[in-house]
């Protein structure tokens, strides 16, 4: 489970630099999501639910009793390496 997540998480970053979002940005939507606050002016639908989408696989992570940070570190990492 651990490497599914790993790898969707890191595709979807893939997939935010499309729309000019880091992993950073997608995280931060995450954090804003989570608060119940709205998403920034600006926030292109995509851009949402690709952001809604990374926490849905936070959560399927803690579900599974991983570790969330790990998880988002490693596919940071992966991401690095893959655009580098």
């Amino acid at each position: 489970m651990a490497i599914a997540v790993c790898d969707a998480l890191t595709d979807a970053f893939h997939l935010g630099r499309t729309y000019a979002l880091s992993p950073q940005d997608l995280e931060q939507l995450h954090i804003i999501r989570l608060s119940g606050r709205s998403f920034p002016g600006g926030t292109t639908g995509c851009a949402a639910a690709l952001a809604c989408y990374v926490g849905d696989l936070r959560r399927l992570a803690a579900a599974y009793g991983l570790s969330e940070i790990r998880l988002v570190n490693r596919a940071k990492k992966d991401y690095q390496d893959e655009i580098a």
